[in-house]
């Protein structure tokens, strides 16, 4: 029996539910109240240095006079953080209701709901708040979730199917459902995340996907961890291939699509 796991990225698929891309949710922090004396830097303006930028301002803040930054700074600057992002993600965002009228994730629901993983490279509760709405009867009769949803790569499943894993953390829009302690956003997590995959944090996901056949949908491939990921999957199992869809108003002419098709494959 073919087993999928389905992949989103935070840029592409959370769009449609009223979410900022990266360099609009990164406008909207820099004008929070929390930031009224932030300089933005002359130089290194990628969106993860400027993310990175903003951290370590709260930071500063946080040291005050002293200007040193300890242990306890850190955290209580990571918790402010957290508290900025998700207010600033979830700032006009649709309803669960409104949210249900997506042009091709309602289709997918079920085989997430019967997938033994789902890999969510968003840090947004979109699929589950879905899942939760389409499936409240079965919810209520069964007095559980039809879904678990889990951040650690090492962590025990609960769940046979219907696991939810957010690989750059989980920020739900009730903080009260719980939350991951950090989230992949910044210049220095996305490379502490591409180096703990060489060391190999991310075991179990490579083992998953060099036995089960993976379904890609609503990503971009430029994600290097995920690339990393796949491309290793390549050398432990090269005969396994796993299937990517892309979702296009217009579709793009033949050679083109042949010609994102072959470098994809090969890479």
């Amino acid at each position: 029996m073919t087993e999928y796991v389905t992949s989103f990225l935070f840029d592409i698929v959370p769009k449609y539910f009223g979410f900022p891309d990266w360099k609009e949710l990164i406008d909207r922090i820099e004008r929070e109240p929390e930031f009224a004396s932030y300089t933005q830097p002359a130089t290194g303006n990628s969106l993860a240095f400027r993310t990175q930028a903003l951290i370590q301002h709260l930071q500063r803040q946080g040291a005050g006079t002293s200007g040193s930054v300890d242990a306890a700074t850190e955290r209580v600057a990571k918790h402010r953080w957290i508290s900025i992002v998700h207010r600033c993600l979830y700032q006009g965002t649709k309803t669960d209701s409104e949210m249900q009228q997506h042009p091709y994730l309602g289709t997918f629901l079920s085989v997430i709901k019967e997938a033994p993983l789902t890999i969510n490279y968003n840090f947004d509760d979109c699929i589950e708040r879905m899942l939760a709405s389409s499936f409240a009867a079965e919810q209520s009769s069964r007095n559980e979730r039809v879904y678990e949803t889990v951040w650690d790569p090492s962590s025990q499943y609960q769940r046979s199917k219907g696991v939810i894993y957010h690989p750059n953390g989980f920020l739900p829009k009730k903080l009260i459902d719980g939350y991951s302690d950090q989230i992949v956003f910044a210049e220095g997590e996305f490379a502490d995340q591409l180096i703990q995959s060489m060391h190999g944090h991310y075991a179990t996901l490579v083992s998953h996907l060099s036995r089960y056949t993976a379904l890609l949908i609503g990503l971009s491939i430029d994600d290097p961890t995920l690339k990393h990921l796949l491309r290793q999957n390549t050398h432990l199992n090269p005969g396994h291939v796993h299937y990517w869809l892309k979702y296009c108003e217009q579709l793009p002419d033949a050679a083109a699509m042949r010609e994102e098709q072959d470098v994809n494959f090969e890479v």
